[in-house]
């Protein structure tokens, strides 16, 4: 994931979407709380999150806009982005 996001720095952090589907329950090593620290890395922040079938479900993450504090994933963030 993050080999990707580097690739396409320039791009996810415009303001844009980008969805990320991956296996449900446990059967794989990537999930919605595995994806989160890596794509905050990025400056962007889950908004959305959908089951697309009994096997996938997907998160949509969006670029934090000025001033908005970083997505933490529920832990308490006392600083907010340049």
């Amino acid at each position: 994931m993050r080999q990707v996001l580097s690739a396409h720095r320039d791009a996810v952090t415009a303001p844009q979407v980008v969805w990320v589907a991956y296996p449900k329950g446990g059967r794989s090593d990537v999930n919605r709380d595995s994806l989160w620290p890596i794509v905050a890395e990025f400056g962007l922040r889950p908004n959305g999150q959908v089951a697309i079938d009994d096997v996938w479900s997907a998160l949509r993450f969006r670029a934090s806009r000025p001033g908005e504090a970083p997505f933490t994933g529920g832990a308490k963030s006392s600083t907010a982005l340049p």
